[in-house]
């Protein structure tokens, strides 16, 4: 194989991203927007964030999410205040929502 260099990759500021946008009124937009917007704060996989339990949500002074990924991998990253509003706001459209139970639900209306 020729030798060549290889271009450095660049990247998004959250500037140019212009964040997740605001959800609609259905459940299921609000669950996808919740989904992003955690996607976007943690740089996790989306089978890492499928697999979040509401368990693995800490919310004290220094919010922080546990991630377990491939190979059974664990890692703990934190959560930006925006994330955290909308988790809270997720977590009180639900308030049915017990430590074992998935945090974005999947085919179930939210009240």
């Amino acid at each position: 194989m020729k030798r060549f260099e290889r271009p450095i990759l660049g990247f998004y500021h959250a500037k140019k991203c212009g964040g997740v946008g605001q959800p609609g009124d259905t459940w299921t937009s609000q669950r996808d927007h919740l989904l992003l917007a955690m996607l976007y704060n943690t740089g996790a996989r989306v089978s890492e964030i499928i697999g979040v339990k509401v368990g693995d949500v800490v919310m004290n002074e220094s919010p922080v999410l546990h991630l377990r990924g491939k190979g059974r991998k664990q890692r703990t990253t934190p959560l930006w205040k925006s994330t955290v509003q909308e988790i809270r706001l997720g977590w009180a459209r639900n308030p049915t929502l017990v430590a074992d139970t998935a945090l974005l639900q999947t085919g179930r209306v939210m009240p």
